[in-house]
């Protein structure tokens, strides 16, 4: 059996096997700036995968549920490219707390992707700026790149700004920004993975 059967349809993108005589890699999806053409021809590999895709909710559950960053990646841009029901919402949100080396770019997913992101939002960094060891960065404690990508992605949106000026400068938050900047710059990600998936994949930011 293929390591990749519970999400065939994005095989590809792990296997190196061709598809209309190229082949595409996970990797591009990473930072989208190896090339722009490569960007978007991997971007328009996967939109083809995904609307061919019979049980994409089923796909996307098993992607979001590796523990490996890899297929999160291609969970994350498959639903930023508006593909998935609010059930692979959920599994991108679990995700998305159990922790990954993609977090910022599962947040842009769910910020284009969720009504509710900015409310969701808030709960988690409300509770990261009480509760949070930032010493010990982890699913139970919080993560600095976690905690940055929702802040940026958060400031785009004016309903945020009181809740957010009244967080923002604790010192709980100012020290959980520093460590990021120094070790991850999880807003950076979202802010470069956000413009680069809505120019070269065609999205819109739902507000």
């Amino acid at each position: 059996m293929s390591a990749f059967s519970a999400y065939p349809s994005f095989a590809f993108l792990f296997d190196g096997s061709s598809v209309s005589g190229r082949t595409h890699s996970y990797l591009t999806l990473l930072n989208l700036f190896w090339t722009e053409e490569d960007a978007a021809s991997a971007l328009a590999a996967v939109r083809v995968a995904a609307r061919a895709s019979a049980h994409i909710d089923g796909e996307l559950a098993a992607l979001f549920r590796e523990v490996h960053w890899r297929p999160n990646l291609v969970a994350a841009t498959v639903m930023a490219l508006g593909y998935g029901s609010d059930r692979s919402l959920v599994e991108l949100w679990e995700a998305f707390e159990r922790g990954t080396w993609v977090t910022p770019q599962l947040a842009v997913a769910a910020s284009l992707r969720d009504p509710a992101f900015a409310d969701t939002a808030q709960r988690h960094i409300e509770h990261w700026s009480t509760r949070v060891n930032w010493s010990r960065p982890g699913p139970e404690h919080g993560d600095p790149k976690n905690l940055s990508a929702l802040l940026y992605l958060c400031g785009l949106r004016p309903s945020c700004d009181e809740w957010l000026d009244g967080l923002v400068p604790s010192a709980t938050i100012q020290a959980a920004l520093a460590r990021d900047l120094t070790y991850d710059r999880g807003g950076r990600i979202a802010m470069d993975w956000l413009e680069r998936i809505q120019r070269l994949g065609s999205v819109q930011r739902e507000e």
